[in-house]
């Protein structure tokens, strides 16, 4: 097995949108730097490379061909505002997905790559997915590809199956397949692991020093970081009663008392004609629906699922519920 990671078997399986997760540091971003120099090469196709934000972008545009231009000595290589050259030639458009609205009337005809690099989002970062991620990325697909046969390469970190994209998609990876494939085959995702990458990461001073640890199981083994087993269970045949619902991002959650066990469980399950519903965005408002703000001091159902949650009393259908009530709903109730 190769120490770096080269995207070739994924590509290999001819799907639409590509998805690799793998440890840090093992050459994603460089072997994507590769497939665009190589297809510039083969017939001066051009690529769109995007990250999540404009500040990320600014961070690795100018930079961006430097760790691999001593390896085509022959060529020129340059940034200059968002563009990335070779040769002269427009190879690289740097787009960030917040601001990529703006470029619904731009065209692309020579464009046959997007590459969203760093996707997954740690919860030590200060940035948070966008808001309708999906809509905004879909829509850029769109304006890049008019209907045209490209392709779309997705990489990140392992750190979580909880992501837009796989909430979107329904796809749930099975950690013990490198490739699983979703939506007819339109959809393949990879989990990568290297042998002798992880071997030799283990005998580097950072290595040895994370010997051992949570994080060295991350960024050595490549084992997702965030997703345990913790506080994740089935329903049960148990006697509930309906507390309430919140929804965050179009995507509802119903949490259930249970009256057997004495703590709370959160499905995706929903009793709709329960009154009790909490939005947690002002703008996702919609019939039926309360703003949270104005009811969590008052309401003492808002108040026992945020206590339940302080106490570790509140449990999980999925990683997906799990998630996005631990980082987007209890922390704000």
């Amino acid at each position: 097995m190769n120490k770096w990671y080269s995207p070739n078997q994924l590509l290999s399986h001819n799907a639409f949108i590509n998805f690799v997760m793998s440890p840090r540091g093992n050459g994603k971003s460089y072997s994507a730097k590769k497939l665009i120099i190589k297809n510039y090469l083969k017939n001066g196709s051009q690529a769109v490379y995007v990250r999540r934000t404009k500040v990320e972008v600014d961070e690795v545009k100018d930079t961006y061909w430097n760790d691999i231009q001593e390896e085509y000595p022959n060529l020129n290589f340059k940034v200059e505002g968002y563009i990335g050259y070779i040769n002269g030639d427009e190879v690289v458009h740097f787009i960030p997905l917040s601001t990529s609205t703006n470029k619904k009337s731009a065209s692309y005809p020579k464009v046959t790559w997007i590459v969203f690099d760093e996707y997954i989002i740690t919860k030590t970062n200060y940035n948070r997915y966008l808001r309708n991620e999906m809509i905004l990325f879909l829509d850029l697909i769109e304006t890049v590809g008019r209907s045209r046969n490209i392709r779309v390469l997705i990489m990140a970190n392992s750190v979580s199956h909880v992501n837009p994209l796989f909430s979107f998609f329904d796809i749930i990876p099975n950690d013990k397949q490198r490739f699983t494939k979703y939506k007819d085959n339109l959809i393949c995702v990879e989990q990568f692991t290297s042998t002798v990458f992880i071997d030799e990461k283990k005998q580097t001073q950072f290595g040895r020093l994370i010997a051992d640890t949570k994080y060295s199981k991350y960024a050595v083994d490549g084992e997702v970081l965030e997703d345990t087993s913790d506080f994740i269970k089935v329903r049960g045949s148990y006697k509930y009663k309906y507390i309430c619902t919140f929804k965050y991002n179009d995507f509802r959650i119903g949490v259930w008392y249970n009256l057997e066990l004495d703590e709370y469980f959160c499905d995706e399950l929903i009793d709709e004609n329960n009154i009790n519903k909490f939005c947690m965005l002002m703008d996702e408002l919609e019939e039926g629906y309360y703003y949270y703000k104005g009811y969590r001091n008052v309401s003492y159902r808002i108040r026992n699922v945020k206590e339940s949650g302080a106490n570790g009393n509140i449990y999980f259908c999925s990683q997906e519920i799990k998630k996005t009530m631990q980082d987007r709903i209890l922390p704000y109730l």
